[in-house]
């Protein structure tokens, strides 16, 4: 009896699925994981993973749909622990974080590390950092990736598209070959930085104001060290925007 907006699904399961301490011989493909309703105060097992919940698992997650997924962290998808799965062909669609205190309403990897190829992430909105994802202590790598009409709104929205917070361990992103585009947050268009935390960005397309500019290479914080761009006049600030290098 689900409806749009989220509307019936309070009495839904906190995860859609489940995965502990499996590795890449379990296979996801070719599913929609939607309606899970990951909103409960009774832990953090039943407020986080709508969609999925990976414990201390590395299953290979491919041509898979998680949308329409809510839950208090990593709507979509939630990575916990000693997790590095594979996501391949994954779209991640309007997954939703109603609390301004956590992110990743697409995914969040909190000490997970997962691999992403080719996925999309579109239209997931949440109230804290990372609208479509956020990493918290955990260093994902992403290609081929694009993330459009992402939002991360209210305090602390930082990182409409990605966010990287590193409390524990030194958190290091990167992103290959992806499009960053149409996202929007309080602070952050596209990145938000936090705590202990690096980012490296390489031959993607981001926008800014309205206008899509090549990142040849980017490089920021954490003992990641070199050039800020290698590309013409342009320069990716830390608080997430482009600006030309006449400005800096």
């Amino acid at each position: 009896d689900d409806k749009p907006g989220f509307t019936n699904t309070s009495d839904n399961a906190c995860h859609v699925v489940w995965a502990a301490d499996v590795g890449a011989t379990a296979i996801l493909d070719g599913f929609v994981v939607q309606g899970g309703y990951g909103t409960t105060l009774y832990g953090e097992y039943t407020s986080t993973g709508g969609g999925l919940f990976l414990r201390h698992a590395s299953p290979v997650i491919r041509n898979c749909t998680i949308r329409w997924n809510r839950a208090m962290d990593g709507a979509g998808a939630f990575c916990h622990g000693l997790s590095f799965p594979v996501f391949e062909a994954c779209c991640f669609e309007h997954n939703l974080i109603d609390v301004p205190i956590t992110g990743g309403a697409g995914l969040s990897n909190r000490t997970g590390s997962p691999l992403l190829l080719n996925c999309i992430f579109l239209g997931n909105r949440c109230l804290g950092m990372g609208g479509a994802m956020c990493n918290w202590d955990g260093s994902p790598m992403v290609l081929h990736c694009t993330f459009i009409w992402n939002t991360a709104m209210e305090w602390p929205a930082r990182g409409g598209a990605f966010s990287t917070f590193g409390s524990a361990f030194d958190t290091r992103p990167v992103l290959r070959n992806c499009i960053l585009a149409s996202n929007f947050a309080n602070e952050g268009t596209q990145f938000g930085f936090m705590g202990i935390s690096s980012l490296f960005v390489e031959h993607s397309l981001v926008e800014d104001a309205g206008n899509l500019t090549w990142i040849e290479m980017y490089r920021q914080g954490g003992l990641e060290k070199g050039p800020q761009v290698e590309d013409r006049d342009i320069l990716l600030t830390p608080d997430g925007h482009l600006i030309s290098a006449a400005d800096a």
